[in-house]
């Protein structure tokens, strides 16, 4: 007969999701603080503000480090750089085109995850631009404007920029987030660590 049973997947280790956590929560907090700095008293004061936005730009940067230190040492870096089987750049129109229409109709994923490949090729390009240059950017920019430097203006402007997509992207992964086989899966993974896979079994009866 044919059974079902749950098992459990290690996606995340207590490392990663501890990082995720904190870097999500700081992210949120600078946003919040960011947007009360440039319209003073929508969310906090002037001054409250820029303390909070200060002290999370210290706790990102810091976590900042420890991810790549910990990405390195541990040499699951790998999880974020392209392979051969992400079919580039064609692999991104695929999965694409499952977030805008089959993952409504058909469900059907085009990239298996694993815990060796937990990530599609839209989320790796995405994920690397975020880490690798986006992230160094915001955190440049932000100690030029808080210790000053030459083209200060500029880094205003990136730093504007470069804060705004943080916002979007934010948005995006959280609506991502709910599309899991319940809208709450994702979110419960990187909690606990685990994704519940449903596996078939093939077994006999016995007489």
């Amino acid at each position: 007969m044919k059974t079902q049973k749950n098992t459990n997947v290690v996606m995340f280790t207590l490392m990663e999701r501890l990082w995720h956590w904190i870097q999500a929560f700081s992210m949120v907090m600078l946003a919040l603080s960011g947007i009360s700095m440039h319209w003073p008293n929508s969310i906090f004061s002037m001054n409250t503000a820029y303390k909070m936005h200060n002290l999370f730009g210290y706790i990102v940067t810091i976590n900042f480090i420890v991810w790549v230190l910990y990405m390195l040492i541990t040499k699951r870096i790998h999880l974020y750089l392209p392979k051969k089987a992400d079919e580039y750049p064609m692999g991104i129109f695929k999965q694409a085109k499952f977030y805008i229409a089959d993952i409504y109709f058909t469900n059907k994923h085009p990239y298996h995850v694993g815990p060796e490949n937990r990530m599609n090729p839209m989320q790796k390009l995405a994920y690397d631009g975020v880490m690798f240059l986006a992230m160094p950017a915001q955190m440049i920019t932000g100690f030029i404007l808080m210790f000053g430097g030459a083209s200060i203006h500029t880094a205003l402007l990136i730093h504007i920029l470069v804060g705004a997509f943080f916002v979007l992207f934010i948005l995006g992964h959280m609506y991502l987030a709910t599309t899991g086989h319940t809208p709450l899966a994702l979110f419960k993974e990187m909690i606990h660590g685990y994704e519940e896979d449903l596996v078939k079994d093939t077994a006999k009866d016995e007489k």
